[in-house]
């Protein structure tokens, strides 16, 4: 399954959100959105932008390869790709990456030195390894992206639709 990530490395204070209810969350916007049992949804709330990081996180992926990421959903599999969306004032898809490992309970790969405000990422109940694939440019701009079937701002994760999965196919 192929996303759109908008979310960052430093993460935000989970001790606000009652993980245990998150059935019932699910069950809530499952019926609220028509989404059946059997159709795959990624959820993240957050937002990456310069000041969260962004230019360690194009450091990190020059020099490492592969990250740790915050793993907001079990249902993330092995060989899913990830395009993760900066905010304003980029607004574009600058990455493209692959899921290599993921319900992994602790941090695996040594990424300390790039991450941006990380009392809580130490201490995420889940974590997945990212392989970076690529880096875009200034091509999959929000302007561009809406050409291609996306609707609305991206202010949350979410499932590629088809006809950008396949724009994004033609992309070199």
């Amino acid at each position: 399954a192929s996303i759109v990530w908008n979310g960052s490395s430093g993460g935000i204070d989970l001790s606000i959100y009652d993980y245990s209810r998150r059935s019932e969350y699910r069950e809530l916007i499952r019926n609220k959105y028509s989404i059946t049992d059997d159709e795959f949804v990624f959820g993240f709330v957050g937002r990456i932008t310069k000041d969260k990081g962004i230019n360690e996180l194009l450091e990190a992926f020059s020099k490492l390869k592969r990250l740790d990421w915050k793993q907001s959903s079990p249902n993330i599999q092995i060989g899913d790709i990830v395009y993760i969306y900066v905010s304003k004032p980029v607004m574009a898809i600058l990455f493209e990456c692959k899921v290599t490992k993921v319900n992994l309970d602790r941090i695996e790969i040594d990424d300390s030195e790039f991450v941006v405000n990380g009392e809580n990422y130490l201490t995420y109940p889940l974590h997945m390894e990212l392989e970076f694939i690529k880096k875009y440019n200034d091509e999959l701009t929000m302007n561009i992206l809406s050409l291609h079937g996306v609707k609305g701002r991206i202010q949350s994760t979410r499932k590629v639709c088809p006809e950008l999965e396949n724009y994004l196919s033609t992309i070199e």
